[in-house]
């Protein structure tokens, strides 16, 4: 008898073309006779074709190389995360479109429908989510507000300055910041302007923090506002770029400085946004990812450059490497298996069907299996 098993476990075997079987699997056979073929195939994984010769070994030990459970591709290249809401994922584009794709193992297949997000080759719109309503904020200045259970469109806007930041201000407003340094606040149902207020310089952040709207200029002035008047409450002066404003309010800074509330502390250097995933939040780094829990990071190896928002599954997790892979690793940062891309990973994201969905720059979609060693 010869054991032939396969890492992952679960392949179709067929030798000499009848099907045997899913691995682990037993091939009896009579010692001595001519080499057989064997051919090995499993949904997210390369098919391999061997041919066996009798050495005596009692088992056949194969680890089949990861690939795609399916692919797919939008026209325009991707510069941005996408955003999900139940039952589809939204996909801005650099074609000035922003794609409606189902949330689930279809992804890949065919867009359910396209909204429009400004003109292309201009960077990707933005999209802010609040109840049954979306607005796609492009950056030449063109404002949508889509309900995304009827798909009607609820009004429309044309802003005079590219917008270069928008968020979400619960309950039913938005905000933008554009070039010229200004920063407006919109109703969502309506699309009436609430208040606004000037800068001075590019408006590059936006972020709502409980009941106050921060903003982020050019020269990394950083001002607290007042909702909904926009008053400001405190002005700072930060010490360096910001690379993203996490959940207190305090700024994360593209050297892995903490600062806020008088208070500085040292992370690891972040290279991604950070992103709340469960119970934790998490942001990649320079052949790291990192966790953050009750204030505290913690920082794993990684066998590349982060080049996206991690995706912890279970035990294992997700990352898209500037090396143009994506890697499944563990927590001790051994890798479990990897995936050569076409162009480097924008974003990672669960289908509802426990899939991973992978999204390059080039605008190919890649359908992985997910939380699988």
């Amino acid at each position: 008898p010869l054991s032939i098993e396969t890492t992952p476990p679960g392949a179709t075997v067929s030798v000499d073309g009848v099907a045997l079987g899913t691995s682990p699997i037993v091939h009896r056979f009579v010692p001595g006779t001519t080499d057989f073929a064997i051919v090995i195939t499993r949904p997210g994984c390369e098919p391999l074709e061997l041919t066996h010769t009798d050495d005596g070994e009692p088992r056949l030990e194969i680890v089949l190389p990861r690939a795609p459970l399916a692919s797919g591709a939008l026209l325009g290249g991707l510069d941005r995360p996408a955003v999900s809401i139940p039952g589809h994922v939204l996909v801005p584009c650099r074609d000035g479109r922003v794609y409606v794709l189902p949330e689930d193992d279809e992804v890949v297949k065919l867009a359910s429908r396209v909204l429009a997000g400004g003109l292309p080759g201009h960077p990707s719109a933005r999209v802010l989510v609040s109840g049954d309503k979306l607005v796609i904020a492009a950056f030449n200045g063109d404002l949508h507000c889509v309900n995304h259970r009827t798909w009607e469109t609820v009004w429309t806007k044309s802003h005079d300055a590219p917008v270069l930041s928008a968020a979400h201000v619960p309950p039913g407003a938005v905000a933008i910041g554009d070039e010229r340094g200004r920063i407006v606040l919109f109703d969502i149902d309506s699309g009436a302007e609430l208040s606004a207020t000037e800068t001075g310089f590019p408006v590059d952040v936006l972020s709502t923090r409980g009941d106050v709207l921060i903003a982020i200029d050019r020269v990394r002035r950083a001002r607290t506002l007042e909702l909904p008047n926009l008053n400001t409450i405190v002005e700072t002066l930060l010490s360096g770029p910001v690379a993203d404003v996490l959940w207190d309010g305090s700024f994360l800074l593209a050297d892995g400085t903490r600062e806020g509330f008088g208070n500085r502390s040292q992370w690891p250097a972040p290279l991604t946004e950070v992103v709340e995933r469960d119970d934790r939040s998490v942001y990649g780094g320079d052949h790291r990812w990192v966790e953050v829990r009750s204030g505290q990071a913690t920082a794993f190896p990684a066998p590349a450059a982060i080049a996206c928002t991690p995706l912890p599954l279970g035990d294992v997790v997700y990352l898209g490497g500037l090396d143009g892979k994506v890697h499944c690793v563990d927590r001790s940062g051994n890798v479990l298996w990897s995936v050569p891309t076409d162009s480097i990973p924008v974003d990672l994201l669960r289908t509802a069907d426990g899939s991973v969905l992978v999204l390059l720059t080039s605008g190919r979609l890649l359908l992985l299996e997910g939380n699988s060693r």
